[in-house]
């Protein structure tokens, strides 16, 4: 059993450059036209010969439409909306053909439109071409279609639209305004609205004298056919095309064709009588060598074709359509890889308002002009930019620093005093020095006991203040090195404690000098107080009082290990948190109230008759401490970092060193180069 379909496939009338005369075959019309007009009549006959030749192929495909064979008749619309049938369009690109409340039989195979709007603001995208232009031509839809295509390209944020020509046809002013406006813009990107005999006027008047590169996108090649010299010339510019393919067996189909093997086809006919001057008007043949072939010249590489394929696929995709529709099966697809274009590598040239800001940079707009134009600027410092035109950097991380080119985080410089610091071996040498020091001075004291001089002014307290001393100068190994919670929590304490015993150490020294001396005095009630009993409870008390305020301290808000990247760039700096500023002051506060109040009373005492002169070296002692300490808040304050850790162990060794210096090396000078002077007697 088989059936026919009839069915229409026409898009446009076919053009031709003469008048042929109008068809005597139209069994369907109801109205005649009167001449059909063609241009470049062997293109088109070529499109119409691969709609038959696709026809004829699916009625000898068994897997297509089995057992129902295609017909066709063929129409002239006369460019007469009457004359139209419903019908398969593979030449529009018109969106607004895509209503089917107004075009119910209308079936577009063509891109539409907005599906070639999406191409271009892809383009502009994948290229970062920012800054284009638009040339439009006046005509009614194209001017509308163009508008969109601006409204879109904005919208979508994909660039900027530096300029927007309207170029009307045959008016010349409206051609050198145009021409004016492309010269003075900067954008090398121009997208080609008009048609091409406006647009090769503006073109080959911006191509002369000038050897700017402009990308054309030309939106419509519909019509466009470029001879050779036209296309070098606009090498580098984009043409968004039909796709193109080989159709097998249609050249061979083509120039076979003769009013022969189509007898009832008056276009053949017709358009033979003219191609070899017939003047029967019947398309008769009077050569056996009256074949198409006789202008293969006009037939170039059936590789290219465009329209004729996309004549040759809308017709198959019709046939596709009808077998689903009456087969109830899905039949074999055409394979789309195929219809890929190749693409030839080229160099993408620059269309941009403002250059690109390279990573480590960040966009700010100008005012007064669009998004697309901007400056660039560096990042701040500790931020990065890691991609070409960010409009924010990003902050690095705590532990990371931006690199000098602000592109990448890079890992901080770790600060704290270590023993590997010159800084830091120079500190533990003097201290370790004065150690060894003051433990010889112990040593010299311990051995001379029963001298006058070392006995004089309290024996055993000069051996607290001396082992407080070493102790003072060894609490250094626990300021330097990687700070841990052990170490920043005990560090201070034990300063403070061993600071004040020494200060009280120093204060019951000079008590004993004021005690002795005033006991002597006929009827003085300090005659009780004479002794060590009431100096070692000044110490223990003094020092008692220390160390009620550090554990008030550890308890409440004790010292902890922290990293500090606030103070200073690229640095993170490793250091001991002291928890409470309040408390830490105190404790501070409490030794320097102790150093003066030693200081007065080693001041009131110095004019008494010490043969050692205790009293003035007490008050020389206590004014270097009190110097030391009062110099070391402010340098505190204004320090970070290892060199804070520094400044306090430098003023621990300091003071330190003064009492060191002041109140026992004399002794020793005594006791070793002096001998003659350590007794009572001289």
């Amino acid at each position: 059993m088989s059936s026919v379909v009839e069915s229409s496939v026409v898009d446009h009338s076919f053009n031709s450059r003469t008048h042929l005369r109008r068809f005597e075959y139209n069994p369907c019309s109801t109205r005649r036209c009167r001449q059909f007009l063609v241009s470049h009549f062997l293109k088109y006959y070529r499109h119409y010969l691969a709609a038959i030749f696709a026809i004829e192929e699916i009625n000898k495909d068994t897997n297509i439409l089995p057992n129902i064979t295609l017909g066709f008749h063929i129409y002239d619309t006369c460019s007469s909306e009457r004359q139209t049938v419903a019908n398969i369009t593979y030449g529009t690109q018109d969106s607004s053909f895509n209503d089917r409340i107004h075009f119910p039989t209308l079936y577009n195979t063509m891109t539409s439109e907005n599906t070639q709007d999406k191409v271009i603001i892809y383009l502009l995208k994948t290229f970062n071409w920012t800054w284009v232009g638009i040339v439009a031509s006046d005509d009614g839809n194209h001017h509308i279609r163009n508008e969109k295509l601006k409204v879109q390209i904005i919208n979508s944020g994909a660039a900027c639209v530096e300029f927007f020509i309207v170029v009307k046809e045959k008016y010349l002013a409206s051609m050198f305004d145009s021409i004016k406006t492309i010269k003075k813009s900067t954008a090398n990107v121009v997208i080609v609205g008009i048609n091409m005999r406006d647009f090769f006027y503006i073109f080959w008047s911006l191509a002369e004298n000038s050897e700017r590169k402009i990308v054309w996108i030309f939106l419509t090649i519909t019509s466009i056919e470029f001879v050779n010299y036209q296309i070098t010339a606009l090498n580098g510019s984009l043409l968004l095309e039909l796709p193109q393919g080989n159709i097998p067996g249609l050249q061979e189909f083509i120039y076979s064709a003769n009013p022969l093997k189509f007898p009832r086809d008056p276009i053949t006919a017709s358009l033979w009588d003219e191609m070899f001057f017939l003047p029967t008007g019947k398309g008769t043949i009077n050569n056996r060598n009256e074949t198409l072939k006789t202008f293969e010249e006009y037939f170039p590489n059936f590789n290219t074709y465009r329209l004729t394929y996309n004549t040759y696929v809308s017709v198959y995709a019709l046939g596709h359509a009808l077998h689903n529709m009456y087969m109830d099966s899905i039949g074999n697809r055409l394979d789309p890889s195929k219809f890929l274009s190749r693409f030839m590598p080229w160099k993408i040239p620059h269309s941009t308002c403002s250059k690109n800001c390279p990573p480590g940079s960040r966009k700010i707009l100008i005012k007064e002009k669009p998004i697309c134009c901007y400056n660039c600027i560096q990042c701040s410092e500790g931020e990065v930019s890691t991609v070409s035109d960010m409009e924010n950097c990003v902050k690095c991380p705590k532990i990371q620093w931006s690199n000098e080119q602000r592109d990448k985080c890079i890992m901080r410089t770790l600060d704290f005093l270590s023993f590997e610091d010159v800084l830091g071996l120079s500190l533990a040498l003097m201290a370790n020095f004065l150690s060894v020091l003051t433990t010889t001075v112990l040593i010299i004291f311990i051995k001379y006991k029963h001298t006058t001089i070392v006995k004089a002014n309290n024996r055993e307290l000069s051996y607290y203040l001396l082992i407080s001393l070493i102790l003072s100068f060894l609490c250094f190994l626990l300021f330097i090195g990687w700070p841990t919670k052990g170490t920043c929590l005990i560090r201070q304490v034990v300063f403070a404690i061993v600071f004040t015993f020494s200060i009280s150490c120093v204060l019951g020294k000079t008590l004993t000098v004021v005690i002795a001396f005033s006991a002597t005095r006929p009827g003085s009630k300090l005659r009780g107080w004479v002794g060590t009993r009431i100096p070692k409870c000044i110490v223990l008390l003094c020092t008692l009082v220390e160390i009620v305020i550090c554990s008030l301290w550890l308890i409440n808000s004790p010292p902890f290990p922290e990293f500090d990247t606030e103070s200073q760039r690229a640095i993170m700096i490793l250091q001991c948190n002291e928890g409470s500023a309040f408390a830490f002051y105190t404790m501070i506060g409490y030794i320097g109230l102790l150093a003066f109040i030693c200081l007065f009373v080693a001041y009131l005492s110095r004019n008494l008759p010490d043969i050692f002169n205790e009293a003035q070296y007490i008050t020389f002692s206590m004014l270097v401490f009190c110097s030391v300490w009062i110099s070391f808040i402010p340098a505190y304050l204004s320090t970070k970092g290892k060199y804070l850790t520094s400044v306090e162990i430098f003023a621990i060794l300091a003071s330190g060193s003064g009492l060191l210096g002041l109140i026992f090396i004399p002794k020793c000078y005594i006791i070793l180069f002096k001998p003659e002077k350590k007794t009572r007697i001289y």
